[in-house]
């Protein structure tokens, strides 16, 4: 069994495991990746399982909650460069349901479906314009309200 961990900028770091039911260990444990990165956290079966941490070696970072190796609950993905910071929920690797992105001036609070803004938020920007209402795929959509 292969697991593929976040990986912004789409690096792939692999975790070989072999699959098993046995409960989350409670021990955090440090764990190098053959990318260089490094995984703090818990286990199950050898991936990410639980809560834990990893740091690639581009400087990105996530904390935050894992399920079978891919980051899944509430957590914080820091990308490397300033570009960017993303806390709230994630499912699969990808940023889904409530949560705050920020970047560059930007600030976006509201809904995510597969890594794209995608129903209610709100985006406000370094020059006070604000931005409440509908998105889809990343794009205004439908219903809104611009402010400046």
């Amino acid at each position: 069994m292969s697991c593929y961990c976040l990986s912004p900028g789409g690096d792939e770091g692999e975790i070989q495991a072999q699959a098993d039911t046995r409960s989350v260990s409670s021990d955090v444990t440090d764990h190098k990746l053959p990318d260089g990165g490094v995984y703090t956290g818990q286990l199950r079966g050898g991936v990410p399982d639980g809560t834990g941490a990893i740091q690639r070696v581009d400087g990105s970072k996530y904390e935050g909650t894992w399920h079978k190796g891919q980051a899944d609950g509430n957590g914080k993905l820091t990308h490397a460069n300033n570009a960017g910071v993303y806390e709230g929920g994630f499912a699969a690797d990808a940023a889904q349901g409530e949560g705050t992105m920020t970047r560059g001036g930007l600030s976006y609070t509201g809904q995510f479906l597969n890594n794209a803004l995608e129903g209610h938020g709100t985006l406000s920007c370094e020059d006070g314009s604000c931005y409440e209402g509908q998105w889809k795929g990343d794009l205004k959509h439908g219903q809104g309200k611009m402010t400046w």
